[in-house]
């Protein structure tokens, strides 16, 4: 038996009872000088017709589009906020969570528990004559410097979430490719 790929349309001799292999068909192709394509279980002369996906191909195809283009939101953020963090060791930036809770708990409540504050301030005596000047004053920068991160980060942060939002919102693959990432960056 003869047998021709769908692909290339190579003819080659087959068993004639072994199964045809899915890349392969018993059916002839036509001889033309036209384009001859396999599809839908038979050889089509001329153009392709256009094949419409399925719903779940549709789904897939904006579900990859999505996760592609919030990679890359998220790049971008991360790309717009490092120079505001770019001076500090990582381990310390992984702490200013804890360095702005106690500066506002210290804020508050002078006598409030600052361990990191206190341990900290007792390594630069240039902050102050006394242990409690010294915290004082470091909890007074650690406060305007979370100010400033604010107001520097919040809109890059807001604008990395409407982009998100714009994201989760699309409902096809193209309208996913047309949201431009524009973040702007630390000044």
């Amino acid at each position: 038996m003869i047998i021709y790929d769908k692909l290339t349309k190579a003819a080659q001799e087959w068993p004639n009872k072994a199964p045809v292999p899915t890349t392969h068909t018993t059916i002839a192709p036509p001889v033309t000088d036209q384009p001859v394509t396999w599809l839908d279980g038979g050889w089509h002369v001329g153009e392709v017709p256009a094949v419409e996906p399925t719903p779940e191909e549709v789904a897939a195809a904006l579900a990859q589009a999505k996760t592609v283009k919030l990679a890359e939101i998220r790049a971008a953020c991360d790309t717009a906020l490092a120079p505001l963090a770019a001076a500090y060791p990582e381990r310390e930036v992984q702490s200013w969570p804890q360095q702005i809770a106690e500066a506002n708990a210290y804020a508050a409540d002078a006598a409030a528990a600052v361990t990191l504050l206190r341990t900290m301030a007792a390594e630069r005596p240039s902050l102050g004559e006394t242990d409690e000047a010294r915290v004082a004053e470091l909890a007074r920068r650690i406060l305007a410097n979370a100010a400033a991160w604010s107001t520097i980060a919040g809109p890059i942060i807001g604008k990395r979430q409407a982009l998100e939002d714009a994201v989760v919102a699309a409902d096809t693959p193209e309208a996913v490719a047309d949201i431009t990432i524009d973040l702007g960056g630390a000044a």
